[in-house]
């Protein structure tokens, strides 16, 4: 019957070990406490079987029959004793106690995973969540690193924009010593036109010549200079167009782990919640423990006293009692009876006692898984509290990369602005190289007319020399054609007074002489007819060459003065193309140096606001 019992006690505490119901997700109600249960039930069982064994002596002493819950007949009458057996078999005392329990009693619980799994299963989460917490720390890391390389790369950028503006600054004013030699050849050409000198000219033509060679050389190079400028910083806008691919890149990791650290984050707070309930859980079972103990101490005190009054009351009654002829038998009966619940009621506590240490086994078991639970719930409590400081470090993390992310997007407007900028200056830059390029042309047809002028000019030089001498020396033949032609004149003048003089005494002396007429005086010349007509067909050949001569003279000298006054124009024209050139040089250097300052004051701005904060992570 005792190991009877006792099998029914195990296989009642298995069906309650299957009943317990332990929630397996976050949210549902807390899960009933094993130990509990199982000391309710037996506290229920252990009244239950005092009151029948209470009863059934009651019944043996006194007369009463105890009567059963499935055979509800009469009872007999009054002063007879019961001989029967109390229970008919072990199946009918099981039943009995289970019909004899409260039905408020018997929780109704469902069948789950035990306690131990879902600590086991909440450790595993919590470890998988840790994992995940130190894969989105290397993630973070790696952003860290590639915004450190993207930092490096835009100071770099920033280095390759300084050598270009030193670049663009050296350009700038080898431009400016170009003007200013180009200012200084206009006033040195002002000069030559100033001065009548022709050898003085000719030397500053050959200098101005010189200078507009080393102009166009210095021209070339610059222009060269800009070419490399220009791929320079191509270079570097493509390194910078990289390096914010790259920060793009790590704000979008960076944007991910934001969102994982806010799945992690809702996780944690849940852990803290089946953390708080599983505290408060085991708050109130050691509460309800402490009081089912306390009432189990009380009933058991009220059983021993309610023994001991009717110990005293059948020792009484057995004194009181008057010997009859059935007495010894029924006393007997009587004995025999008490010994049998005496065995039973042994029995009964022998199987009490088992399930008290098993029960007391079973509580100090749930006392040191409670204490293991509490460990438990210190070590979730320090792992929430490193994981909220984590979270915190994280959240500023993602403040600061918001931060960055912004300082980016600005960048990227500035760039854009740089960017239109620089468009602007490379299209100034083309239309300065291309004002260049004809001015380079220009120069060379300047050049070019220069040199045919000073062909020109020394061919006029040559042929003003023999003018020249060929003008001197027609002077010096009009000097002596004009004193032979006074000379022929005053001759003539002499032989007409003479005529007259011989006419007037050829005709006063006619009559005297035959032969030619003769001069006597010594002062007179005496020429004849024919000598005075061959003198004066001379003097008339001799004014007409002069006159000849002096026209010829003069129409080469007109041709002289119009070539001078062409090659004047010819000057005046180069003069005013030269400071034309000179003005669309001054112009493409003014739209150069704008653009230079613009690009200037742009990348002084987008360094001073891409400086590299000093934020510690």
């Amino acid at each position: 019957m005792q190991s009877s019992y006792r099998s029914w006690l195990r296989l009642r505490t298995y069906a309650l070990y299957r009943d317990v119901d332990v929630p397996r997700k976050q949210g549902d109600r807390p899960f009933v406490f094993t130990v509990q249960s199982i000391i309710r039930q037996i506290r229920n069982r252990e009244e239950e079987l005092k009151e029948m064994i209470s009863l059934s002596l009651c019944g043996i002493m006194f007369g009463f029959q105890v009567r059963n819950r499935q055979d509800a007949g009469a009872s007999p009458a009054v002063g007879e004793i019961d001989t029967k057996a109390p229970f008919e078999s072990v199946k009918a005392a099981v039943n009995l106690f289970v019909e004899a329990s409260p039905k408020a009693d018997r929780p109704v619980l469902k069948k789950s995973r035990t306690m131990e799994e879902s600590v086991l299963g909440r450790e595993t989460q919590l470890h998988w969540i840790l994992k995940q917490i130190d894969k989105y720390k290397e993630h973070v890391k790696t952003a860290e690193s590639t915004k450190g390389q993207a930092l490096g790369q835009l100071e770099k950028a920033n280095k390759t924009l300084e050598d270009l503006t030193h670049k663009l600054k050296a350009a700038s004013e080898s431009k400016q010593t170009s003007i200013e030699t180009t200012e200084a050849a206009k006033a040195r050409v002002e000069q030559l036109k100033s001065t009548k000198n022709q050898q003085a000219w000719q030397e500053s033509v050959d200098n101005e010549r010189n200078q507009y060679k080393a102009a166009a050389n210095q021209l070339i190079s610059t222009k060269q200079h800009l070419n490399n400028l220009k791929q320079d910083f191509d270079i570097a806008l493509e390194a910078k167009q990289a390096s914010f691919q790259r920060a793009a890149e790590a704000q979008h990791a960076a944007r991910l782990n934001r969102k994982k650290i806010s799945e992690l984050s809702k996780d944690v707070e849940s852990m803290s919640q089946t953390l708080e309930r599983v505290r408060l859980a085991s708050a109130k079972a050691e509460e309800d423990h402490e009081r089912l103990m306390e009432e189990k101490e009380a009933h058991i005190d009220s059983k021993k006293k309610a023994k001991e009054d009717i110990d005293i009351k059948t020792t009484e009654y057995l004194t009181s009692k008057k010997d009859d002829g059935n007495l010894e038998k029924r006393l007997e009966e009587t004995s025999e009876a008490v010994n049998v619940l005496r065995e039973q009621l042994k029995e009964v506590r022998a199987a009490d006692m088992e399930l008290l240490r098993n029960a007391k086994s079973e509580v100090d078991e749930a006392k040191r898984r409670l204490e293991e639970m509490k460990e438990e719930e210190r070590s979730l409590k320090d792992v929430v509290e490193s994981l909220k400081r984590e979270l915190e470090e994280v959240r500023r993390d993602i403040s600061a990369s918001k931060e960055d992310e912004l300082k980016a997007q600005q960048l990227r407007a500035e760039l854009d602005q740089i960017k239109l900028q620089v468009q602007e200056a490379v299209t100034k830059e083309t239309i300065a190289t291309n004002n260049v390029n004809e001015l380079e042309s220009k120069i060379d047809e300047m050049r070019s007319e220069a040199e045919k002028a000073t062909r020109q000019e020394e061919e006029m030089k040559r042929q003003v020399e023999t003018l020249w001498r060929e003008a001197q020396r027609s002077e010096l033949a009009i000097k002596d054609s004009e004193a032979k032609l006074e000379i022929a004149q005053r001759q003539v003048e002499e032989a007409k007074a003479a005529k007259e003089l011989a006419d007037d005494q050829i005709r006063k002396q006619s009559s005297k002489r035959k032969e030619d007429s003769v001069i006597t005086d010594s002062n007179t010349i005496t020429l004849t007819t024919q000598d005075f007509e061959a003198l004066s067909r001379k003097a008339e050949e001799a004014t007409s060459a002069a006159d000849t001569k002096v026209a010829t003279i003069k129409a080469q000298l007109e041709t002289i003065k119009q070539k001078e006054r062409g090659i004047l124009e010819k000057l005046e024209k180069g003069m005013q193309e030269n400071n034309e050139i000179q003005e669309e040089i001054t112009n493409a250097q003014n739209t150069a140096d704008a653009a230079r300052q613009t690009v200037e004051t742009e990348l002084n701005k987008w360094r001073q606001e891409t400086k590299p904060p000093t934020t510690k992570y």
